[in-house]
């Protein structure tokens, strides 16, 4: 798992949205992106699916369920060829079942996963349908936009250890922006990079992070905390 941090003008979406190939509103897009050596154009053209990336806001159907919403996300990616001839039905079922399960999803099956206008779950149960829906995918590579906005610390700490958690099960790589991460949500990351004006500053491990911090003075107050920054 990859940690993004910067302030709001820092870039971090539009770092996301250039390694996942969201470019279509962009006027002109400059330098290249790969994946395990895969240029972008082929990625995008051939492998799109194993790409996956979720905005900062939560985009449901409110009125449906979190149970219907998390069905039809299987359903749209269930193998034609099933293990042991296992029925459409029973694999959609079984799927539904686990990541309910990881995601503590299962008491609010039949709750309607609502919006700001429309009553439904929690905002810290819909973004874990958010990474449930992203999740059942079965994609190598996940970004999450501004993934706690709006998340109490609590509740923003529930999520990055779900997504830890899921990001384990899949073994994927999730790469995540967060403008200001408390102690515990970053240490449950395996790497982090820090944006400064549009530019990358500091890539690499977080143990390595606080003291580059300490060390560097990019207008900005010599010792001030990362995880602030």
């Amino acid at each position: 798992m990859i940690l993004v941090l910067g302030r709001p003008d820092a870039g971090c979406s539009t770092m996301l949205k250039s390694v996942t190939g969201e470019t279509q509103a962009y006027i002109k897009v400059e330098g290249s992106v790969t994946y395990n050596g895969i240029d972008q154009q082929t990625m995008m053209k051939r492998f799109k699916n194993q790409i996956i990336y979720n905005p900062e806001l939560d985009l449901h159907f409110p009125h449906l369920t979190v149970e219907q919403t998390l069905k039809f996300a299987i359903a749209c990616r269930t193998p034609n060829v099933r293990f042991d001839n296992v029925s459409r039905e029973d694999y959609i079922n079984s799927i539904l079942d686990l990541w309910a399960t990881v995601f503590g999803l299962s008491h609010v099956y039949k709750t309607k996963v609502g919006n700001d206008y429309v009553r439904g779950i929690s905002g810290g149960q819909r973004k874990r349908v958010s990474i449930a829906e992203a999740m059942v995918s079965r994609a190598s590579f996940y970004a999450f936009d501004n993934a706690t906005r709006g998340l109490d610390a609590s509740t923003a700490l529930e999520f990055i250890e779900t997504l830890r958690a899921a990001t384990s099960i899949t073994k994927s790589t999730s790469i995540v922006t967060i403008y200001q991460a408390g102690e515990g949500i970053y240490e449950l990351f395996d790497k982090v990079t820090v944006l400064y004006s549009g530019r990358q500053i500091y890539f690499g491990p977080i143990s390595e992070a606080k003291n580059f911090s300490l060390i560097w003075d990019f207008n900005v107050l010599l010792v001030k905390p990362l995880l602030n920054f």
